[in-house]
């Protein structure tokens, strides 16, 4: 952000990118105009430079960032949520402590309990929320009925679905059927591999296929318990879709594994 005269980002979801620092949002330093985040969230973004932010916030700036009823959380890698420090509206959450939420209402060190992004009957994709999520029912009731916010949600869903509004860009109202599990961790050749699949909002008998693409080498899914194991044999990245069934729905997600050389590659190497 560098020569706006303002900035309003509301009922927005930042997600999924990558940058040196600033991954999510980055507020240029010679920036002249205020930042306002509202009923916002902000996850599953990456930084390169290592402990690096989410939402760089320069120094000095705070007192022209607003943020309020927002959700910075969950970033990838090594990634903190928030470089220096913005000036906290009040009911925020946050996964970490960096971002200085001490307002009343926030939210440090808070569970976002955020699903993967998903066409949560809206227009773009959202990251919902669990039943377990601290944000659910932590918004202050103000700042969603105000003019900004107007009691909706990203997806046009009125605020608030229960006694009060939620933290973040998404009003909980129930679970849609979809895999829960957002990525997969990489894997070691020839090291035991092993990581469950899950899925929400649907009946407790599932079943579990590949529906496109391919594991990597050595690799196998359960079809009733969603674990994708094995011991690979050749390093790389790997793409597939995985499809999950219930009695009634179907729902599927894109996933890579990227497996690296381990010990006993370089041994072979060196030799």
């Amino acid at each position: 952000m560098g020569g706006l005269s303002s900035l309003d980002l509301i009922n927005s979801t930042v997600s999924g990118n990558n940058a040196a620092t600033g991954a999510g949002i980055g507020v240029h330093p010679n920036g002249n105009g205020p930042l306002m985040l509202a009923n916002t969230t902000i996850a599953y973004n990456e930084a390169h430079t290592g402990g690096a932010a989410a939402v760089n916030f320069p120094a000095g700036s705070a007192p022209d960032i607003d943020v309020r009823n927002t959700i910075i959380a969950d970033q990838r890698g090594n990634t903190v949520n928030c470089d220096n420090h913005a000036v906290s509206a009040g009911n925020n959450l946050s996964s970490d402590s960096t971002c200085n939420f001490t307002e009343p209402g926030d939210i440090t060190n808070g569970n976002a309990a955020l699903l993967p992004l998903f066409d949560n009957d809206g227009p773009t994709l959202t990251h919902g929320l669990l039943p377990s999520s601290d944000a659910i029912e932590a918004g202050d009731p103000a700042s969603c009925a105000g003019p900004n916010v107007t009691n909706i949600d990203q997806r046009g869903v009125i605020r608030p679905q229960g006694p009060q509004c939620d933290i973040g860009a998404v009003e909980y109202n129930g679970l849609v059927f979809q895999i829960a599990t957002h990525y997969l961790d990489d894997g070691t050749l020839e090291a035991p591999y092993s990581q469950i699949l899950s899925a929400v909002g649907g009946t407790t008998l599932l079943t579990w296929v590949v529906s496109s693409g391919q594991l990597p080498d050595g690799f196998s899914l359960d079809f009733s318990t969603g674990e994708i194991s094995g011991v690979p044999q050749l390093v790389g990245e790997f793409e597939f879709t995985v499809s999950v069934n219930d009695q009634f729905n179907s729902a599927e997600r894109d996933f890579s594994i990227t497996i690296v050389g381990g010990e006993i590659f370089q041994d072979r190497f060196e030799e």
